[in-house]
């Protein structure tokens, strides 16, 4: 259907299924993206979350000797730049003055389903491009070779990986490889374990 609806275009596609077509509703599923990810709203040009990295671990030190000093170190910055997203409907002004204007406003709630869709869809370009797309640390989400920290404790071109050393298809055997696997995780201070705790398995 072209960009712009005119009177007999109007005639030809929507009058016949007036109320299959535009009177149609939906019961949709809950969002997915809002219980992935941390949504938050700005009003800036854009945000940034910038990770300082801690102590390393304590250091056994004798009697009355002075005691070793630690600091924090920057760790990597991440920038959120904004992106806007639009789209309009196009309806010629024969088709307004001939008063069909209330057809606008059911037409106007599909574009509600249209803009939560692609919501969604963006969303799920992060996991689907999870192995090729570079994230904030120059490697893509899904890596064995992130890279952490050097500072105290850690060692220059550390890196660690959050995939299994062999990729495997979901299974009890491999669904616990990855539990252990992510219970050895360091933060960026390279020497301390981060043991997370897992909330959501996306398949």
């Amino acid at each position: 259907m072209p960009a712009g609806m005119t009177r007999s275009e109007f005639q030809r596609f929507a009058f016949p299924g007036l109320r299959d077509v535009i009177g149609l509703s939906y019961r949709k599923k809950p969002t997915e993206y809002d219980h992935i990810y941390n949504v938050e709203n700005s009003d800036a040009a854009f945000e940034e979350d910038h990770q300082i990295v801690g102590f390393g671990l304590p250091i056994q030190t004798g009697e009355n000797v002075a005691i070793p000093a630690d600091r924090m170190y920057d760790g990597p910055a991440i920038r959120y730049d904004h992106k806007d997203f639009t789209l309009r409907a196009g309806f010629s002004h024969q088709f307004i003055r001939d008063m069909k204007r209330p057809i606008w406003n059911d037409r106007a709630r599909d574009f509600g389903y249209s803009f939560s869709e692609g919501v969604e869809i963006s969303a799920s370009d992060v996991f689907n491009g999870g192995f090729t797309t570079l994230g904030y640390d120059k490697v893509p989400l899904f890596s064995a070779v992130h890279p952490l920290g050097a500072r105290t404790g850690g060692s220059a071109g550390q890196t660690q990986s959050n995939v299994l050393a062999t990729p495997a298809t979901l299974s009890v055997g491999s669904y616990r490889d990855m539990l252990t696997q992510s219970r050895l995780f360091f933060d960026p201070t390279g020497v301390r374990r981060i043991a997370v705790r897992q909330a959501d398995l996306l398949v």
